[in-house]
């Protein structure tokens, strides 16, 4: 009797490590998959804002990543003036795409895209020719996060 509860124990833990290591895993993949979007999108928009391509098709499939659009209430307002033409006035309402992954993901903050640089990006509204317009980048907020960060004027 003794013998047939510790091995029914034994056996109870052994399966509720495995499903919680398999959902891990499973929210980890999932989490790794929705990052590389979030940086394929950011290259689409690079690609669109340049005017190298007409259109773009992102598509996120996920299941325990949450998927979120946030418009922030802050305006950024842009003048472009030359010559004694008559300046040009622009109110642009930055944007910024979210996910994160399940309550078993971790991660660590860093860039993302562009690969060369740091998070002292984050802060620049008015980027150089050859510079990104959108950044991705991940933080561990309650949960591991990717964001992708589109606020930044492109001046030439």
């Amino acid at each position: 009797m003794i013998l047939t509860g510790i091995l029914l124990t034994t056996i109870s833990v052994a399966i509720y490590y495995s499903t919680s290591l398999i959902d891990m895993t499973r929210q980890m993949m999932e989490y790794e998959y929705a990052k590389e979007q979030l940086t394929y999108a950011a290259t689409a928009l690079e690609q669109v804002a340049f005017g190298a391509c007409g259109a773009r098709y992102v598509r996120f499939s996920l299941t325990s990543t949450g998927l979120n659009f946030q418009r922030r209430p802050d305006v950024l307002e842009v003048e472009i003036s030359s010559g004694g033409a008559q300046p040009a006035r622009l109110a642009l309402r930055p944007a910024r795409v979210e996910v994160c992954g399940g309550p078993l993901a971790m991660t660590v903050p860093r860039l993302l895209y562009p690969e060369s640089g740091s998070l002292n990006e984050l802060g620049r509204l008015v980027v150089g020719a050859e510079e990104p317009l959108a950044l991705v980048h991940e933080n561990f907020t309650g949960r591991a996060c990717a964001f992708l960060e589109m606020y930044s004027v492109r001046a030439f």
